[in-house]
């Protein structure tokens, strides 16, 4: 089929009867040239095992069969798997997993071990949330090539202090580094989005020190940022869960990382938080495995 065409792929859709469900993101690139960039990006190699993320009909699938690389196809809607197993299905090395990825990822993880690369254009609306699940549950690839809102791009990409800088922007920085960043105008997709997309290209980050505690640092980034309006102190100070993992004054544990009572959390880098976290969990008693 021509993957550049509107006009073919709305024929498709409805000799398919298949009806786009806007909950779902079903935006699809018709722009060759940003195909192939995200093709040059993912670098697919014969045999590697990779996940696609939303394959709809097939236009990221078939060049990545090509390459010879094992697809794993996370894909919600029956009528774009049907279509899918109809027209790869003289590709074995395609596995297509049904229903919503965050639900599904999970035993395909532990069925097949960690995939070479993830890639794929994410629903907008819940992006944040795919990316979040494979980072708290350690699928860190070697590498992840995304189709994303710009917005959430940005929080990726922020640096402490800046009003895109979140607890997002933390969390995602912690498992990764971003390779190459380029957005993507509305009109490469149809149909055509509302918001501009980006086009992230990921790989995983290293720091000399990590936490000790892995759940209690994921819990102690959000609740740093529930609240932009008071001070990481306060935030601290009103959270159940911080009172009762430690017995360290979250003042002191603030302190022993080099700022002061008044420092709200936009200010603190992925090493801070991590060095915050860890002072709990060093007088906690916990100890790395």
């Amino acid at each position: 089929m021509n993957y550049n065409s509107p006009s073919e792929i709305k024929s498709i859709l409805t000799s398919s009867n298949i009806a786009l469900k806007k909950r779902w993101g079903q935006n699809f690139l018709i722009s060759s040239a940003v195909r192939e960039k995200i093709i040059e990006l993912t670098t697919p190699r014969k045999g590697e095992l990779i996940w696609e993320i939303g394959p709809g009909l097939g236009a990221m699938t078939l060049p990545l069969l090509r390459s010879g690389a094992r697809v794993m196809a996370f894909e919600i809607d029956w009528g774009m798997i049907r279509f899918l197993e109809e027209h790869f299905k003289t590709y074995p090395e395609l596995r297509i997993i049904q229903g919503d990825v965050i639900k599904t990822w999970e035993s395909v993880y532990v069925e097949s071990g960690r995939p070479d690369k993830i890639m794929g254009n994410l629903p907008y609306s819940s992006a944040s949330v795919i990316i979040a699940s494979f980072i708290k549950k350690g699928c860190i690839p070697p590498a992840t090539v995304f189709t994303i809102q710009r917005e959430l791009a940005q929080r990726m990409a922020a640096s402490p202090g800046t009003k895109n800088y979140s607890s997002f922007s933390i969390l995602f920085q912690f498992a990764f580094s971003i390779a190459e960043k380029q957005d993507i105008q509305r009109g490469s997709f149809y149909p055509a989005p509302d918001v501009v997309s980006s086009l992230v290209k990921a790989v995983p980050a290293h720091y000399d020190t990590m936490p000790i505690d892995r759940e209690f640092f994921f819990h102690v980034i959000k609740i740093s940022f529930s609240s932009r309006r008071k001070t990481l102190l306060n935030n601290l100070l009103a959270d159940k869960k911080v009172k009762e993992y430690s017995v360290v004054d979250p003042k002191h544990a603030i302190e022993k990382i080099g700022f002061t009572p008044g420092t709200r959390a936009e200010e603190l880098r992925v090493e801070d938080f991590i060095g915050l976290s860890n002072s709990f969990s060093t007088a906690k008693g916990v100890v790395k495995e």
